[in-house]
């Protein structure tokens, strides 16, 4: 007589001298557990893959808010950098640092702010929060000078001078960056969704 406590193990039924119909009986008790847990790992496989899918679309969004700080940054650097030497070619009159600089810091700033705009619209998951913080910062950049002069705002922005002279002047890196940030998180907003 079978016991309902048998384990399963291979070996125990080797040590011990069944009839054909017991091997049978057990193989048939065996075979459900087996699929139970075949079917156990296949759902176990299919919630890792959905949590390795949504950490992947999180950290997406994660590395979209760092590439705006870096995009942002580099353009607040290159304004910087274009005023300093601005200021030393009133002292030493060279033209040609002055126009080179120019030309490769648009190329970089207009790169890095389209790389971003592509990974965002391209790679990265469509997420809401994203989206509105890309919108937001870039609305602020844009909208800076209309801040700035307003006598309810005026007064939060003047403790900032050298900032000020850049983001209140319509044709610098961090306008031109913002511009195309707040443009991104308008088209992640409004755009469909992808497969993602």
């Amino acid at each position: 007589m079978i016991r309902p406590a048998i384990t399963g193990s291979y070996e125990a039924l080797e040590r011990t001298r069944f009839s054909s119909h017991a091997v049978s009986t057990l193989t048939i008790i065996l075979l459900p557990a087996r699929n139970s847990c075949s079917r156990a790992l296949k759902t176990a496989d299919r919630k890792i893959k959905l949590i390795m899918m949504n950490l992947k679309h999180n950290l997406y969004g994660v590395y979209s808010v760092f590439g705006l700080i870096i995009v942002l940054g580099i353009a607040l650097g290159s304004d910087f950098l274009m005023a300093s030497l601005t200021h030393l070619n009133t002292e030493t009159f060279s033209v040609t640092s002055i126009i080179l600089s120019y030309i490769l810091l648009a190329l970089l700033s207009a790169a890095t702010s389209l790389l971003l705009f592509w990974f965002v619209l391209n790679r990265a998951s469509r997420n809401i929060w994203v989206a509105l913080i890309f919108l937001l910062s870039g609305l602020f950049i844009v909208t800076y000078p209309i801040l700035y002069f307003m006598p309810a705002f005026g007064g939060l922005f003047y403790r900032l001078p050298q900032l000020n002279n850049i983001l209140l002047s319509f044709h610098s890196y961090i306008f031109s960056s913002g511009s195309l940030i707040a443009v991104t998180g308008l088209f992640t907003l409004i755009l469909p969704r992808g497969n993602g």
